[in-house]
């Protein structure tokens, strides 16, 4: 008499390599999601840096620790919900965050109490907040007291 062995299910081989297959399908579906999330902030920070700003050479001024400080968007993209003047004496600096929703082609004067003395340069960046989170663009423009 013969005897038969049936085997049910899959080899060892079989069984490790649908594992690997299913690890490697779940990863490909996790880094879809990743890059999604990381290409949609990448895209609000370089409309952020789109923002066109700078300073109005002739209307900047210090007097008695005060600095008037005229600001004028050019054409460009992006939002804008603050700017900050980012203000050095040489050694050390601080920054201002200053509320303003300057449009394009728009020019506001700001006034600056610096806590720092003998301001040397002040420079400007454009900020805005997406999804409660604050987004601080690079510098656009700076301007050196003499």
């Amino acid at each position: 008499m013969k005897m038969i062995c049936s085997k049910k299910g899959l080899s060892e081989g079989i069984s490790a390599m649908l594992m690997i297959l299913l690890a490697l399908i779940a990863i490909g579906i996790i880094w879809v999601g990743i890059q999604a999330i990381l290409k949609n902030t990448q895209s609000q920070v370089d409309t952020l840096n789109e923002v066109s700003l700078s300073i109005d050479k002739e209307s900047t001024q210090i007097n008695q620790n005060i600095i008037s400080i005229k600001v004028s968007r050019g054409v460009g993209e992006g939002n804008l919900t603050a700017i900050n003047f980012v203000i050095s004496n040489g050694n050390s600096e601080e920054v201002q965050r200053v509320p303003s929703n300057l449009r394009e082609l728009e020019s506001e004067t700001f006034m600056i109490t610096p806590t720092l003395e003998n301001v040397k340069r002040i420079s400007i960046a454009p900020i805005d907040v997406v999804a409660g989170k604050v987004i601080v663009g690079k510098i656009k423009d700076s301007y050196n007291f003499n």
